[in-house]
């Protein structure tokens, strides 16, 4: 009996010195690609990021956004609650889309976390003007429930319609948001997140062949990743690729997958389906980072210099008035070349192609978040930061491709020539 516990004992102790030996390999290779990476000018915080297991996960994902039915004609995707730092009570704001010609009638009601919910006065705003669902199936609603004494911090929101049979009403689950009011500290816990609309997927998967699906996808992530951006924020999450879970993660890559089943044909309104996740992508970002962009998979972001530079686009806006929440970027239509491994390398754009606006947000100063209203904007120069959208070139313009690296200075052509050296690496 000795003999077999000594054996025993023998073949745990080869197995963990061959783990032991497996992990310091593994340790070294990473040692040696962190510095090839530091090799070619990349900050130490981010070599940080690389080598830390520890992960400080912020909740972008709790209460978890899904299309659920109000009724008959009615759905919700998320709800947020906004208490009234000035007088008692607050209100609760629901994204809500209905089908086109429905009538409106309903009440609401606010859950504490007691037994039952106390009753709010219900209002909506309609998010389409006159004429904009002409061509959709669908209007895009903004649903509030407001009361106005202090009962605490609620739970959920309930609508009901009182000629449904369902008599306990659709409740949604409330996330909380702070709007930072002027001389308020920030409440923000990161400065930059990227929101990634997959649910609009089918143009990249229109310019992208097969093979090259994958490797696109992730140089999307890593991309930003190198410029300082750690959390992506992607709607339409259940169709990212499994595979390239893992090799995110392996990076620290933070990647919050949303459902987004949306309820109505999409049709020709993909640009407004577009607007309703810009809507949820500048309320979730509130308290969480101090400035978020949405972006399609084919569209990459392209900043003066590293986020956490002192001289870089997210420093220089921040003396820029409060009330101004959208930054406007120039968007170059980056024709693809496809012998070109990585789409970085693509240097010519058709200045005749008309792309959608795309903007860099500040959630903590957008008060008119949950508002119809207009926003403030104002444009960002080249000089700063703007945005490549990469597509197939079937037909060139008039005026032929142009070069885009001529419109910029030297020390941003050597940002850029820097972290096209590290996604090489990385991917």
């Amino acid at each position: 009996m000795r003999k077999y516990q000594q054996l025993l004992l023998l073949i745990i102790s080869c197995i963990s010195v061959g783990v032991l030996l497996m992990y310091k390999t593994e340790n070294n290779h990473l040692k040696d690609v962190l510095e090839v990476i530091n090799f070619f000018g990349h900050r130490s915080d981010i070599l940080k990021k690389v080598e830390s297991n520890a992960t400080y996960i912020r909740d972008f994902e709790y209460p978890l956004a899904v299309w659920q039915a109000f009724g008959t004609h009615f759905h919700g995707y998320s709800a947020y609650w906004r208490r009234n730092e000035l007088v008692s009570g607050g209100d609760a704001v629901a994204i809500v889309v209905g089908r086109k010609g429905a009538v409106l009638n309903f009440k609401c009601s606010l859950n504490f976390g007691g037994p039952t919910n106390i009753q709010g006065k219900f209002r909506f705003q309609r998010v389409d003007k006159n004429g904009e669902d002409d061509n959709s199936e669908f209007t895009r609603y903004y649903f509030y429930c407001k009361v106005t004494r202090d009962f605490g911090t609620p739970t959920s929101v309930v609508f009901n319609e009182p000629s449904a049979s369902n008599k306990n009403g659709y409740a949604m689950k409330l996330r909380l948001v702070k709007v930072a009011d002027k001389g308020m500290q920030k409440l923000a816990v990161h400065h930059m997140t990227v929101c990634l609309d997959f649910y609009n997927k089918e143009e990249f998967y229109n310019m992208t062949s097969v093979e090259k699906q994958p490797q696109e996808l992730l140089e999307f992530f890593i991309h930003h990743y190198i410029l300082g951006v750690e959390d992506f924020i992607v709607y339409g999450g259940d169709d990212i690729p499994y595979t390239l879970r893992p090799i995110l993660k392996r990076f620290n890559v933070r990647v919050h997958l949303l459902p987004f089943n949306f309820p109505f044909s999409s049709g020709n309104s993909s640009e407004r389906i577009h607007n309703i996740i810009e809507m949820d992508c500048i309320l979730r970002n509130i308290n969480r980072a101090s400035h978020s962009i949405l972006l399609n998979a084919n569209e990459f972001f392209y900043p003066n210099t590293h986020l956490d530079d002192e001289n870089s686009v997210l420093r220089s806006i921040r003396d820029v008035d409060s009330g101004v929440t959208h930054f406007d970027l120039k968007p170059f239509a980056i024709c693809k070349d496809q012998r070109h491994k990585y789409l970085i390398e693509n240097t010519l754009y058709d200045p005749e192609v008309k792309t959608h606006s795309l903007s860099l947000y500040r959630p903590q100063d957008n008060t008119n978040a949950v508002s119809v209203e207009e926003p403030r904007r104002q444009d960002l120069t080249v000089s700063k930061a703007f945005v490549h959208r990469y597509m197939n070139c079937l037909h060139v313009g008039k005026d032929g491709l142009h070069d885009w690296r001529n419109l910029l200075r030297e020390d941003f052509m050597q940002h850029l020539e820097r972290l096209k050296e590290e996604i090489k690496l990385l991917i």
